[in-house]
């Protein structure tokens, strides 16, 4: 079995609000045009997807979509796409490092702006359940392994607040913590809105590929150590 692994994506959310255009052409019609010129029963596409896609109180399961912006909405019409084929559609939200300096990751935006100690405002009202990138790399590895048809949500066991992520990782790496605001998303001047619960029910991927994902603190320990 050949595997394919489509990671292509604008996802800056902002750019996507106001890039529309652009933003289908990357996150579907992209997805449309791979499926359209890939074919036979031996090849798994494994679609990397977003937690975006979810609105409203969770944790989700796989069903519960309502997309609230235009990177939510387009990346669940490039999960339509790609069940054309054989496809496992991943759901994520990771932490991780960035290797690539013109790619700031989130944690890469803390890590550096709590050590200039530059002014940050940290949401407690957006809650999510990324997993560490080295889980994410490890499921992966067991979809194309164990190749499933289907939707699947992977992230950590529990849920937290961007707020309290944030303070959990300064906390641990000992960063100071004197220039965090701690606010609401209502207050803040982003252009696109965001889901306030992008929590995932993670119990489908763990019950059909056999693996135990780690809790939000083990991800947290992942994400700091890659800091140390």
């Amino acid at each position: 079995i050949k595997t394919i692994i489509n990671c292509a994506s604008l996802t800056k959310v902002d750019v996507c609000e106001e890039n529309i255009r652009e933003a289908f052409e990357s996150n579907s019609n992209y997805i449309k045009k791979i499926t359209s010129e890939i074919w036979g029963p031996n090849i798994n596409f494994i679609q990397i997807s977003t937690d975006q896609v979810y609105s409203g109180p969770g944790p989700h399961s796989e069903k519960e979509t309502s997309p609230v912006n235009v990177y939510g909405l387009t990346k669940a019409l490039g999960e339509e796409y790609s069940k054309a084929l054989n496809s496992t559609i991943l759901r994520i939200n990771y932490v991780a490092k960035s290797k690539i300096n013109s790619k700031i990751s989130f944690t890469d935006w803390l890590y550096n702006s709590l050590k200039k100690e530059e002014k940050i405002t940290l949401f407690k009202d957006i809650l999510f359940n990324p997993l560490h990138i080295s889980d994410i790399c490890e499921s992966i590895i067991n979809v194309i392994k164990n190749p499933k048809k289907g939707i699947y949500n992977l992230g950590s066991k529990d849920s937290i607040s961007k707020a309290s992520f944030g303070m959990k990782f300064a906390n641990k790496l000992s960063l100071p913590t004197k220039s965090i605001t701690i606010g609401s998303f209502q207050e803040s001047n982003l252009k696109a809105r965001r889901p306030k619960d992008m929590s995932m029910n993670i119990s489908l991927f763990e019950e059909n590929f056999q693996q135990r994902l780690p809790t939000i603190d083990d991800s947290i320990n992942k994400i700091c150590e890659d800091y140390m």
